[in-house]
Parts: structure tokens; C-alpha cells; sequence
């Protein structure tokens, strides 16, 4: 969609192509300064999310191979998932955008949902896994800017008219070892 956005702009407006944003990294800031920092952004729209137990899964066997997991989610959800902390996972207080983009700057990793933060994610060069429903609306609505790994449910699981099977029960057709797969070929 960015490279759509931008070429049609582009047209419309008679200015050269650009995926440029005007985003600027704070030069304090180091890119991937902690490279075995893994980011997990687990909570999207209720139909788009995938089941915390399995990102806590993903989370342990990537900390037991050796990464750093922190948890990424507004103050709001943080209250809700302090219970991460006791794993022993990191959760930091993510305030704003702002210290969003820079904790994900900062580390080597990215893992979450077709939502806004993986979108970051690739703006800002980092290589990230989007686990998403529907492969055909991943294509067009997949990360623009550093191409992410993308995962989905089998093709079998169809989404026939009026049952909706993938919509429904595409969270269980897409397992932590699918995730954690994609994942080390990013790593």
C-alpha cells in the first residue's frame, strides 16, 4: 500500500515518487543497539489478535536461544499484562509513539500483528514477523518500507461464504513453532 500511496501522489500531485515520511531518528539514538532485543507487539483489534498464551510461548523458546523479550503495548494494556514481568519478560512503560519508535530503533527485532507498530517496525529498518489472517490483504496491506516476514494460516482453511472458517478460526491454524520458524530466518 505505501508503494501505491506514494506512486499515486505522486501522479495526482506532480511530484517525484517518495516513500519518504519526514520522520527523523533522533541522532541519540542507536539503530539496534540491543540485537538480541525481540519486540513483541501482542495486542491489535479483537479480530486481528492472537492469543497471548502463544506469544508467551514464542517469547520463552526465543528466550531460551539466547534473546532479550520486552513486551510493547500502551499503558492501558501494560496494567492489564503486568503479569509478563513475573516471567521474566521485559515490559516497558511505552508512554507515546515516541518512545515507541525508539525502543523499537533500538532493538534487533520485531514480532506482532498487522497493526500500526509493525509498520514502525519497517519505517524504521528493523526485520520484523507479521503474523496476519488473510494472505490477500497481507499483500496489499503488508509493511512498506523493510519488507517483513509474514505468516498466515494454511490455504485449506477457506473462507466460504457465509461460514467464514479463516475469520474465525485462523488463531488456531497458526502455531508458536510457525512463528518461531519464520522468526530464525530473521535472526
Amino acid at each position: 500500500m505505501v508503494e501505491n500511496i506514494a506512486a499515486g501522489s505522486s501522479r495526482l500531485l506532480s511530484t517525484p515518487y517518495s516513500k519518504e515520511c519526514g520522520i527523523i531518528v533522533p541522532s541519540f539514538l542507536k539503530k539496534s543497539v540491543h540485537p538480541k532485543r525481540a519486540v513483541i507487539h501482542p495486542i491489535t483489534k479483537k479480530e486481528k489478535s492472537y492469543p497471548i498464551k502463544r506469544f508467551i510461548s514464542i517469547a520463552g523458546h526465543l528466550r531460551e536461544k539466547g534473546h532479550e523479550i520486552s513486551f510493547a503495548m500502551s499503558p492501558s494494556e501494560r496494567e492489564k499484562h503486568l503479569f509478563l514481568q513475573d516471567l521474566g519478560f521485559g515490559l516497558p512503560f511505552l508512554s507515546n509513539l515516541s518512545d515507541l519508535a525508539a525502543f523499537i530503533y533500538e532493538s534487533g527485532h520485531f514480532i506482532g500483528l498487522d497493526s500500526g507498530p509493525g509498520h514502525l517496525a519497517s519505517l524504521l529498518d528493523i526485520p520484523s514477523v507479521i503474523i496476519g489472517f488473510d494472505k490477500k490483504q497481507m499483500k496489499l496491506w503488508q509493511p512498506g518500507w523493510r519488507k517483513a516476514s509474514l505468516v498466515f494460516p494454511p490455504k485449506y482453511l477457506l473462507n466460504i461464504k457465509y461460514l467464514r472458517l479463516k475469520q474465525k478460526f485462523w488463531k488456531s491454524f497458526i502455531s508458536p513453532k510457525k512463528v518461531i520458524k519464520t522468526f530464525q530466518k530473521i535472526s
